[in-house]
C-alpha cells in the first residue's frame, strides 16, 4: 500500500514538472515559477538522500559541474556577473534532473508526460494562429509576460505560442519533444502518429525555418521506420499551411530579421579580433557595436540589439574560458552518448545525437542556450548521464 502510494505521488510530481515546463517563467510566488518551486522541493528531498548515502552522485555530474565552475574565474574578473543564472542555476538543474531520473521508469514516464504536454500546446498554438478565442482564453489563465513587446503580441493575439511566453521558447519546447519522440517511441504505433502530427502542427504554427529543417532531418533519418500515414500528414499540412513556412523561406533575403543577423555576425567577427581573455564589459561591447555597425554600413538599430547567438554572446561578454567550458560540456554529452551506445539501441543513439546537434544549431540563432541557463538545453545535457539506467 505504501509502495503504491509512493509511486502515485512520484508520478504526480513528475507530471507537474513536465506540465510546468510549458510555462516555466510565469511567477507564482515572488520571483518563483511553478517549475522553480518543484526544483526546490525535489532538491530538498534529494540532498538528504545523498548525505545519508541512499543516493550516489554520478561521476558525470561532478565532471560537468567542474566545467560549469570554471566560470567562477570569469566571475572574479567581471562586474555585475549573474552568478545565480550562469553558475548556480545550471548546477541546481543538473542535480534536480538526476534526482528526477533516478530509475528507468521515471525517465520514460517523464518523457511521455513531457511529449504529451507539448503536443497539447502545439494543438493550442494552431488554434491560436487561427484566432480561436477559447485557445487564447485558456492561455491567459497562465499569466502574461511583463515585457512591453511580448505583452503587445498577446494583447493583439499576434503569435500563437501555446502556453509559452514567446516563439523562441516555444521552439525549444518543440525541439526537445521532437528529439525525445523520435529517440524513445516506436515509429509503428498509433501513439507516435498522433504525437508526430501534433508536433508537426506546432512546427508550422511557430514559423521557424530552423525547426522545420530539423523536423525534415528526423524524417529522413527515420524514413524506413515511418509509415506512409506520417508522410501523407506531412505533405497535407505542408500544402495547406505553406504560407507559414515556405513563403518565409523563399523571401528570407528580404526578411529584416535574417539580414540583421548577418550584420550582427559581421560585427561580432570584427569584435573578436581584439577579444580579451575574459571578454569585454557591456559598455565596451555597446561602443564596439556602434563603431563597427557604422563601418559596415549596417542599419542604425542593429547596434542596439543582441547578437542572437548564444555562443557569440557568451564568447564576447565572458571570454575564451567560459566559451571553452560550455564547449566541453557539449563534447562530454556526446562522449557519454557514444560511450553508452552499446547499452542503448542504434535508433536511440542516432536520434538523440541529432537532438544534441539540433539544439546547438538553434542556440546559434538565438540568445537562449545552456550558457544562459536555458532549462531545455540542460535537460538534453542531463539525460545522457543516466543512459546507463536504460539498459
Amino acid at each position: 500500500m505504501n509502495s503504491k502510494n509512493s509511486i502515485t505521488i512520484n508520478n504526480l510530481f513528475i507530471t507537474f514538472v513536465a506540465f510546468s515546463l510549458t510555462f516555466p517563467y510565469h511567477n507564482l510566488v515572488e520571483n518563483l515559477s511553478l517549475f522553480n518551486i518543484l526544483v526546490i522541493i525535489g532538491l530538498l528531498i534529494y540532498t538528504p538522500l545523498v548525505i545519508i548515502g541512499a543516493r550516489k552522485i554520478p561521476i558525470s555530474f561532478i565532471i560537468i559541474c567542474f566545467f560549469i565552475s570554471l566560470n567562477f574565474l570569469v566571475a572574479l574578473n567581471k562586474e555585475n556577473y549573474d552568478f545565480i543564472k550562469i553558475i548556480l542555476w545550471p548546477m541546481l538543474l543538473m542535480s534536480f534532473f538526476i534526482y528526477l531520473f533516478n530509475d528507468k521508469k521515471n525517465i520514460y514516464f517523464f518523457i511521455k508526460c513531457y511529449i504529451y504536454t507539448i503536443a497539447f500546446t502545439c494543438l493550442l498554438s494552431f488554434l491560436q494562429v487561427n484566432n480561436i478565442k477559447i485557445a487564447w482564453d485558456f492561455r491567459y489563465i497562465f499569466g502574461l509576460p511583463l515585457e512591453p513587446v511580448l505583452l503587445n503580441q498577446f494583447s493583439n493575439a499576434e503569435k500563437g505560442v501555446g502556453l509559452a511566453y514567446f516563439s523562441v521558447q516555444f521552439s525549444y519546447q518543440i525541439l526537445l519533444a521532437l528529439g525525445l519522440l523520435f529517440s524513445f517511441f516506436s515509429k509503428k504505433t498509433t501513439e507516435f502518429k498522433l504525437l508526430f502530427t501534433l508536433l508537426f502542427v506546432g512546427v508550422l504554427s511557430v514559423k521557424s525555418i530552423t525547426l522545420f529543417i530539423i523536423l525534415v532531418t528526423y524524417i529522413l533519418f527515420n524514413f524506413n521506420k515511418i509509415k506512409f500515414f506520417n508522410i501523407l500528414i506531412f505533405l497535407i499540412f505542408s500544402f495547406f499551411l505553406s504560407d507559414l513556412i515556405f513563403d518565409r523561406f523563399f523571401n528570407i533575403f528580404q526578411d529584416s530579421g535574417f539580414t540583421s543577423r548577418i550584420s550582427l555576425i559581421s560585427i561580432a567577427a570584427l569584435i573578436l579580433n581584439d577579444l580579451p581573455f575574459f571578454g569585454f564589459n557591456p559598455n565596451e561591447v555597446n561602443y564596439l557595436k556602434n563603431y563597427y555597425s557604422i563601418n559596415i554600413s549596417a542599419s542604425s538599430w542593429v547596434s542596439e540589439v543582441s547578437f542572437h547567438n548564444s555562443f557569440l554572446t557568451n564568447l564576447i561578454y565572458f571570454g575564451y574560458l567560459s566559451f571553452l567550458s560550455y564547449f566541453f560540456i557539449w563534447y562530454y554529452s556526446c562522449y557519454k552518448l557514444l560511450k553508452n551506445k552499446y547499452l542503448i539501441n542504434k535508433e536511440l543513439f542516432i536520434n538523440y545525437l541529432i537532438l544534441i546537434f539540433s539544439y546547438i544549431l538553434m542556440s546559434s540563432f538565438h540568445n537562449a542556450g545552456i550558457q544562459t541557463g536555458d532549462i531545455y538545453g540542460w535537460i538534453i545535457v542531463s539525460i545522457p548521464i543516466v543512459f546507463y539506467k536504460l539498459r
